[in-house]
């Protein structure tokens, strides 16, 4: 019996008649953050209480302020509420917050009812924040969510957290092979004061990348007594195309993929030469913006890049597309595929990427067509990013600009192309282990993101309660 058919008859069995729906303003009381908004921003990681937002970045930093710090573990935990934008979070430890815009939320003390089952249900509802206003009072608290039986709402948390626990061992992972790239990159592109690399020998070296015994995720075991059943397959069909895979207790996440293995041998005779951009370029341009009087400019088929795009990835397309005309009546310039795009202005400053088809670029990118005599342009790519720090910190100005000449002179190791080619390789599988979304850990979690999806509204799709149920 399938997952979809447990809970099915769960449903058929015990809510016959549905379950009753409750606004959430009927099942939490919010408090304001008034007295727990930090004071000072100075935050620095070796403090201890966590300054939080309700948005995307979730942890701001650290404070060392002791006064005033909301009070949550796992015994008594809450959820923070963006009162403008409507996102939240999960919270079991206690924490100070950044501003007034947002609020804690928790069970009233009269309802008896799983806190958890409702933060799941709440992501449930289909809701997008479109004004600048506080939602909770006047719309979100009105929101209606199913309470079953509180043997139910346990039932599904089981499950639920089984899943969330799973995710959070992926990103765990993701974490800790993102640290374990920039370690080996940095390693791989810092010669020694001999010319070659750091921590050479002429011993075989695998720079630690040696294959690992597979490394098994928090697993939804099988278990055909309980009303739920586990998660240990799912239908295909019903899935809508996610995949189906008998090995793995969540359809693929049988283990961890292992880190890449690769043999590395430096010669002591093959040394590295320090040169600039400029010189391992055929050339060095910046682009333009067509103007933005002739909207028709914009209307056209030719890639136009703009900073906000260039975000250490492979460009295979853009938001904008330009025509001819607005080619060749501005400094946009076509440059070729593979080049090394670094942006120069704006919040991307220092960022870089490499563009895979022929595009067009704004004024604030400097777009560097390497030689391929001298160095491959996914080597030149790698130590640019690994000098990110570096690079960002030439800006100069109010808006930190960075000035086209100081890349062009910004010096980079230079080993023989056969050494440029090893390290790209094994970067290589370092980068589509870490960013890929077809075969990463980021494709991982998003297909594992899609079963929780699939999972989480089946386990909360209850009929409403009929005026006839007893």
């Amino acid at each position: 019996m399938t997952n979809t058919t447990h809970i099915e008859q769960m449903i058929a069995d015990l809510c016959p008649n549905g379950v009753e729906w409750k606004r959430l303003g009927e099942v939490l009381d919010y408090e304001q953050p008034t007295p727990y908004i930090v004071k000072n921003t100075d935050y620095d990681d070796s403090y201890l209480t966590p300054v939080l937002t309700a948005g995307q970045s979730f942890i701001l930093g650290y404070t060392n302020e002791k006064e005033g710090i909301y009070k949550a573990s796992k015994e008594q935990p809450t959820i923070i509420f963006d009162d403008f934008t409507t996102s939240f979070h999960w919270v079991e430890f206690d924490f100070k917050v950044k501003s007034s815009a947002m609020k804690m939320l928790r069970p009233k003390k009269e309802v008896n009812i799983n806190f958890r089952f409702v933060y799941y249900a709440m992501q449930c509802i289909k809701f997008q924040a479109t004004e600048h206003t506080r939602y909770w009072i006047s719309k979100y608290s009105q929101f209606e969510i199913p309470i079953p039986s509180l043997v139910i709402q346990e039932r599904i948390v089981e499950v639920l957290d089984k899943f969330s626990a799973l995710a959070a061992e992926l990103q765990a992972e993701l974490q800790l092979r993102r640290k374990q790239y920039e370690y080996y990159r940095t390693q791989l592109l810092t010669p020694h004061t001999d010319g070659n690399p750091a921590g050479d020998s002429t011993d075989d070296r695998n720079w630690g990348l040696q294959e690992q015994e597979p490394r098994h995720a928090s697993r939804v075991h099988s278990d055909n007594n309980a009303t739920l059943g586990g998660v240990d397959h799912y239908d295909n069909a019903t899935l809508g195309g996610v995949g189906h895979n008998d090995n793995a207790t969540l359809g693929g996440v049988a283990h961890y993929m292992p880190i890449p293995s690769v043999s590395y041998k430096y010669p002591y005779s093959q040394t590295w030469e320090w040169k600039t951009l400029g010189e391992v370029c055929t050339k060095i341009v910046s682009g333009g913006t067509p103007a933005r009087n002739h909207a028709e400019y914009f209307e056209g088929t030719i890639p136009w890049m703009r900073t906000q795009e260039v975000d250490w990835k492979e460009v295979y397309d853009t938001e904008i597309h330009i025509t001819e005309d607005a080619v060749k009546n501005s400094s946009a310039k076509l440059i070729p595929a593979n080049c090394v795009i670094i942006a120069m202005y704006g919040a991307t400053a220092g960022k870089s990427c490499i563009n895979k088809i022929p595009v067009t670029t704004n004024q604030a990118c400097c777009n560097l067509e390497i030689d391929p005599a001298q160095a491959m342009y996914k080597y030149v790519y790698y130590w640019v990013c690994k000098e990110y720090e570096n690079i960002k910190g030439m800006g100069e100005g109010s808006q930190n600009n960075i000035n086209a000449q100081k890349i062009k002179s910004y010096k980079l190791p230079i080993p023989p192309l056969s050494e440029q080619e090893r390290i790209v390789a094994i970067l290589d599988k370092f980068e589509a282990l870490t960013t890929s979304l077809t075969d990463g850990i980021p494709a991982e979690q998003a297909a594992q993101q899609k079963r929780y999806e699939y999972y989480r509204d089946k386990l909360l799709s209850f009929p409403r309660q009929t005026s006839h149920n007893e």
